[in-house]
């Protein structure tokens, strides 16, 4: 049923949203019964969460993140993570870059 689940929601982000999102592992919650697919989506930055689908026990869709609050979401992410440079110290400096780590 995971490879099910996992392939519903591909299909529906690749028609509906886009791309760049992709989903992760699919993870059954036995309090709910419901599975729990988070939706990634790759940046420049990295690969960052940006939702959830719910499924229920049969594979049908509980509820599936709006593709606008995915993008506010995603937004947030990008503006809070650094961005990871290689550089001689000094030239970074000249640069105007912070250097946290030598």
């Amino acid at each position: 049923m995971e490879t099910v689940i996992f392939q519903k929601v591909k299909d529906y982000l690749t028609d509906y949203v886009g791309e760049l999102t992709m989903p992760g592992a699919p993870v059954f919650d036995a309090a709910t019964r419901c599975w729990r697919v988070p939706v990634l989506c790759k940046t420049a930055k990295g690969i960052l969460p940006v939702g959830e689908f719910v499924a229920d026990v049969a594979g049908n869709f509980v509820a599936v993140p709006d593709k606008e609050q995915m993008l506010r979401v995603l937004r947030a992410q990008v503006v809070r993570l650094p961005f990871l440079v290689f550089g001689e110290k000094e030239e970074l400096e000249r640069m105007g870059v912070h250097v946290v780590a030598a």
